[in-house]
């Protein structure tokens, strides 16, 4: 019975379902065939569905891990080019330290090495640039001024992470810290140009900001000449060629001057109030000289007090400072002055250290202590912003004559170095009168110290341990770039590995799921027959039907 009543015949009713049956495999051939692939859905193959879609998605962690490793790849190249700036800076460095092996002069020395402290610093920065996407394996990742750490770079090799491999950084700048011996937990290091030192126990990366270091200096000896005074000189002279170096290599733009006095006895004649006009120099081998064979006072002195007042007075009138220049002078004496109050002269402390005030300088004084001379002198330089120090006290003439350009953060004075052992004997000026700390180093990052701790290239000693530091340092450059080279091959191979276990996922994926075109287009074709045929039969079917009408 067909439909609303309508009986067709078996033979039509056989041809019909066959027909059916070809379309809805037509049907589902041809989704393969626009698709390309056998399984589409769950329904069409439970088990190869599945499994098909965990392979992809393995495919897709693998994809993830495949694109972390390249990206460590890439902090690697980065740390290596950064290995190549340092390698090229400490070549440099080594040039500088070649050209310090062959002169003498104190000024040419001076700026070897500032130019070499210079270099020291690009050390630091270019490895602190040489991050990538935040991590920095050759460069300083610790926050405090001793952490000097650099980061690892950790690489999942797998999707859980059961398989790592580790890239271990290791610092590449240049870092060293001086502690005090015997007192581990007390110790100082320097900033980037090594002029400053900051405590350990300072739990930061920045220094305070100088107060005086960035400011030209005018500085003046006042010096008693008389006869007392001749072994004070001598300390002087032998000292101050140091300090004016040690200005110079921290970069400091200062000019020079002394005056000599004596004792102008206006009632006995004596000596003029300077012995020798002042003048500004800025070579301390110039400046050394003159003052090595500036003459003394002829007068000797006369009686107890000199004429130091008249001294300040006229060296102030005589010089032109620079506007804007940290302006000081230092009088060292043995003796006190005289002052209205002896009727041996026209001054007094006052009216001397208003007309300091006036002209914006600054005296310190050296002299004796716990007599008049103190009593007397400690006043002046206290009112112009100075200090009063021990003229008998040696580390007054080595520590810098009780200069310090910056108050905040010590500057230390090399005393004398033992590079084996990393021993150094360094005078720190602040606070006043400053002395001398037995020091042991602890280096850090490539190995090598700033200028001053190798004597500013002024000794054999100083410039033969910063070539053999240099060397020490291209051979741990050309180490690590090796390491960071092995790490960088094993993680390329590791990449194309997961490459490859990416492809065959998706391989196996497809081989579950993907049709056969050249089968499906078969089966189209012959589905297509199929439906011709079942046409036919259908209506040869009608036919037979129309042929038994016409019986009646």
């Amino acid at each position: 019975m067909g439909l609303s009543g309508i009986t067709l015949t078996s033979g039509i009713s056989t041809s019909l379902l066959a027909l059916k049956n070809t379309a809805k495999q037509s049907e589902m051939v041809h989704e393969r065939l626009s698709t390309g692939k056998k399984v589409n859905s769950a329904l069409d193959n439970p088990t190869n569905f599945f499994i098909s879609q965990q392979l992809k998605h393995n495919a897709d962690d693998l994809a993830q891990v495949q694109q972390n490793i390249s990206e460590s790849i890439q902090t690697i190249k980065t740390a290596a080019n950064g290995i190549k700036g340092v390698t090229e800076l400490v070549n440099q460095m080594k040039s500088v330290v070649d050209v310090a092996k062959n002169t003498t002069n104190p000024q040419e020395l001076a700026t070897l090495a500032k130019s070499y402290d210079e270099l020291y610093a690009q050390i630091n920065y270019i490895v602190s640039d040489s991050s990538y996407r935040g991590t920095n394996i050759i460069g300083d990742g610790d926050s405090t001024l001793l952490g000097w750490k650099a980061d690892d770079l950790p690489v999942s090799l797998n999707p859980n992470g059961s398989s790592e491999y580790i890239v271990e950084g290791k610092f590449l700048g240049a870092g060293y810290a001086l502690y005090e011996n015997g007192v581990p937990d007390v110790g100082w290091v320097p900033d980037e140009r090594g002029t400053r030192i900051a405590p350990v126990t300072v739990d930061t990366t920045e220094y305070p900001a100088p107060t005086q270091i960035s400011l030209p200096l005018d500085f003046v000896f006042i010096i008693d000449a008389t006869g007392s005074m001749g072994s004070y000189i001598s300390q002087v002279i032998a000292n101050v060629q140091t300090f004016v170096e040690n200005m110079q290599a921290q970069g400091i733009d200062g000019r020079y001057a002394f005056a000599k006095y004596g004792d102008i006895n206006p009632s006995e004649g004596g000596d003029a109030p300077v012995i020798t006009s002042p003048v500004f120099y800025t070579d301390a081998a110039a400046f050394t000289a003159a003052l090595s064979s500036s003459p003394g006072s002829t007068w000797g002195g006369g009686d107890l007090p000199e004429s130091g007042l008249e001294a300040i007075l006229t060296t102030l009138a005589d010089l032109t400072f620079r506007p804007g220049a940290d302006k000081r002078m230092v009088l060292l004496t043995d003796a006190v002055v005289h002052t209205t109050d002896d009727s041996m002269s026209a001054n007094t402390i006052a009216g001397t250290a208003a007309a300091l005030l006036s002209a914006g300088v600054q005296l310190d004084i050296a002299a004796p202590l716990g007599g008049p001379e103190q009593a007397q002198l400690a006043p002046l330089a206290l009112a112009t912003g100075g200090s009063y120090f021990n003229i008998t006290d040696s580390s007054f003439y080595s520590g810098g004559f009780g200069f310090t350009p910056d108050t905040t953060i010590p500057t230390p004075i090399l005393q004398s170095a033992d590079y084996a052992t990393g021993e150094f004997s360094l005078y720190f000026s602040d606070p006043p009168p400053g002395g001398v700390k037995e020091m042991t180093s602890e280096k850090s990052g490539i190995g090598v110290y700033h200028s001053w701790l190798y004597n500013g290239f002024k000794t054999a000693e100083g410039v033969n341990a910063a070539a053999s530091d240099l060397d020490g340092a291209m051979t741990m450059l050309r180490t690590q770039s090796e390491l960071f080279g092995s790490g960088s091959s094993i993680l390329t191979t590791r990449s194309t590995f997961t490459s490859q276990q990416v492809n065959l996922s998706l391989e196996g994926a497809d081989k579950l799921t993907n049709a056969d075109l050249n089968e499906e287009s078969a089966n189209a074709l012959m589905l297509q027959l199929r439906e011709q045929i079942g046409a036919t039969a259908i209506s040869m079917a009608a036919r037979s039907s129309e042929s038994v009408l016409k019986l009646f």
